[in-house]
């Protein structure tokens, strides 16, 4: 090992002439090699009847014993000193010696992995660790991640993901994963540095804004959703979350028509529930706000425009200027805040139209004109007004009450009516069909159910479970919640039944849910005989999902021991070769031939260019090959595993399906 020094402990020079010195059989001398480079003893031996002399020649060492015995020592090249090194796991020593043996950083990193690998293994994570921190760069991240994943050491896992990011490695999924790993972690003092101080946020940003919203880190959330302008998610934080109606309409008073317009329908009410005040006032400015806009936009074009250019102008004005956010999106809003309604009403009127609009000729006057005559018939009908000319009309028309008539306008595909305004005429007068007809023209059956169960119209609500309680089983769940609640109803038993089998047939609730829900609640009235039959079954189906799973798992767990024996033996075991005859073409065996662990031996020449693996086992051997295949493409094909998740009864067993299958891998598997 250069550079070396012969250390013998007894001084014999190997230039004192043959005979100058007389030496003893019982003589020895200690004969020691050293690697100066490396600070270690490379050999050390005890030379018979001392030394007489040390020579070195041709990048070796000579050593004349006494008895007259030639010893040669030649230095091991680096790769054979490296796997003495493995062998006594003197890793640290290895990576020195990799080092000043001018190894590259690929090779270098690669003993670090072996060295992590075997820390790892003795559960030595925090020291393992350093080691893979120091193969980032060479090594695929994913290997070292599903290791403490899967070990659950996420503080270890965040130290690695910190240092791939600092190393400029990481991808959108580091970054996500290492988002994860903070607030499991509740490291609120990390999480922050991270967000505050990324340059360039690889990283999916709505994932993150769900990850920090899920872990109840919603300044953090709310950091991310105002820095990237997700407007969406920035309100449900203020509104949902924080409860904030006042922030939320500071910063909905900020936002655009388009945009007011598209979040004011999924927050309005709520605002107007909390603050109504306040909602009222920001509704009314935005409304007159798009007006003046519109206004000040179609008074400009006038004056640059001549009159046979009138339409050209029109159509300029309407591209040019914001669009008007009409009342008619907003009054539904207040469907169940009659005196705000009336409030939001005066202050559009006295502040807009009290004078002129030039803008009146850019709309379709005949159709406002017909909404207008429908939707006026319509509240004439329900305030019970009736035409004089119903007296000429025949007798079956004369029967028709105007509530009926009113019913006939919802129900009728030829009218034009607006469906808010229609709503809120038949809520403020308490017109139960008519908001039942409005639901159904617009198709909402969760709606109208809520409706039915309101005013305890079980005739209804049974029609309504037989249309459409097949496609939408979710139905079902309203109904059971009901029907529990009131089981002195005509009935109630039999729909209770069949409430309790549609959720079972399509696994709506989990038992316990269906539990609670039964008997829950002081004002529930359903005895345990009307529940039976159910129970009996979840019961059962329960019991026998139980023994199937231990069977399985009994099943699993026995082939798995068996492969790890195998594995062990394969490692760790000789293999004897028993095979006498070639499993090619049956004839005894003569050399050259070949030995495959699978225990099948061939002629050399039977083999030919058939490769390094068991032509009779390669059917096997390509199926499993095949399978991992497919385990590395389905790691990027998202959308399938999604679409199975949102198809699934059982979304967690196919998650969990899914991870024992390893699909999730981030980088193609490596053979070791």
């Amino acid at each position: 090992m250069a550079p070396a020094l012969a250390n013998p402990v007894e001084h014999s020079p190997s230039l004192e002439p043959v005979g100058a010195k007389i030496y003893s059989y019982n003589d020895a001398t200690t004969f020691t090699i050293l690697d100066t480079r490396n600070k270690l003893v490379a050999y050390t031996g005890v030379v018979a009847g001392g030394v007489r002399g040390v020579a070195t020649e041709w990048g070796s060492v000579f050593v004349l014993g006494g008895h007259g015995t030639l010893d040669f020592f030649s230095e091991k090249d680096l790769l054979e000193k490296l796997d003495i090194l493995y062998r006594q796991n003197l890793y640290p020593l290895a990576v020195k010696m990799a080092q000043n043996g001018s190894y590259d950083l690929a090779s270098v990193a690669g003993i670090y992995k072996r060295y992590g690998d075997w820390l790892y293994a003795k559960d030595d994570f925090d020291t393992a660790m350093s080691q893979y921190i120091q193969t980032i760069g060479f090594v695929e991240p994913s290997y070292v991640i599903r290791k403490y994943l899967d070990a659950q050491r996420l503080g270890n896992l965040t130290s690695y993901l910190q240092e791939l990011h600092t190393a400029g490695m990481a991808t959108s999924d580091h970054t996500t994963l290492l988002l994860n790993c903070y607030t499991k972690l509740r490291d609120e003092e990390r999480l922050n540095q991270f967000i505050h101080t990324q340059e360039d946020y690889q990283f999916d940003v709505d994932t993150a804004i769900h990850v920090c919203r899920q872990a109840g880190f919603y300044e953090q959330a709310l950091y991310l959703a105002d820095k990237f302008s997700k407007t969406g998610m920035y309100l449900k934080l203020k509104v949902e979350d924080q409860d904030d109606i006042k922030s939320a309409l500071e910063y909905m008073r900020k936002l655009g028509d388009t945009d007011f317009s598209a979040y004011l329908a999924e927050f309005g009410r709520r605002c107007l529930s909390s603050l109504p005040r306040e909602t009222t006032e920001l509704l009314v400015d935005v409304c007159i706000k798009g007006m003046d806009a519109r206004t000040a936009a179609a008074a400009a074009a006038a004056e640059k425009g001549d009159q046979n250019q009138g339409s050209s102008s029109q159509r300029a004005v309407s591209a040019i200027s914001p669009p008007l956010l009409s009342m008619r999106h907003i009054q539904h809003l207040f469907a169940d805040q009659p005196a705000w309604l009336a409030a939001f009403l005066e202050q559009v009127i006295a502040r807009r139209w009290q004078r002129k609009s030039p803008i009146s000729g850019l709309v379709d006057e005949e159709d406002n004109d017909m909404k207008s005559a429908w939707n006026t018939l319509l509240e004439l009908y329900l305030c019970g007004v009736e035409s004089p000319l119903n007296e000429q009309s025949s007798p079956s028309e004369r029967k028709q009450n105007p509530k009926q008539r009113a019913l006939e306008i919802l129900r009728g595909s030829h009218t034009s009516i607006d469906w808010d305004r229609a709503y809120i005429l038949c809520a403020s007068n308490g017109f139960a069909e008519g908001i039942a007809a409005l639901y159904e023209q617009r198709g909402d059956t969760a709606a109208l159910l809520d409706l039915f169960i309101e005013h305890n119209d079980m005739h209804n609500m049974r029609k309504l479970l037989d249309k459409h309680g097949e496609d939408q089983p979710d139905l079902y769940v309203k109904a059971l919640h009901y029907f529990a609640r009131n089981p002195q109803l005509p009935n109630s038993e039999e729909m209770l039944s069949e409430c309790l089998e549609t959720i079972e047939k399509h696994s709506l609730m989990s038992p316990l849910r269906v539990l609670q829900a039964l008997g829950g609640s002081d004002q529930s009235g359903v005895t345990l005989g009307m529940v039976r039959g159910y129970i009996m079954r979840q019961i059962s189906t329960t019991t026998k999902r139980i023994q199937d799973n231990k069977s399985v798992i009994a099943s699993y767990t026995a082939d798995y021991k068996a492969n790890m024996e195998k594995m062990e033996a394969l490692k760790n075991k000789p293999v004897v070769f028993q095979s006498t005859k070639c499993s090619s073409c049956m004839t005894p065996l003569d050399l050259p031939s070949i030995h495959f662990l699978c225990k099948h031996s061939y002629h050399q020449r039977c083999l030919g260019d058939v490769g390094d693996s068991c032509p009779r086992c390669q059917s096997d051997t390509q199926m499993l090959e095949d399978q991992r295949r497919a385990q590395e493409q389905s790691a990027k094909q998202h959308d399938v595993f999604f679409d199975k998740l949102q198809r699934a009864d059982d979304g967690f067993g196919l998650i969990a399906s899914w991870f024992s299958k390893s699909p999730f891998a981030f980088a193609k598997l490596v053979d070791q």
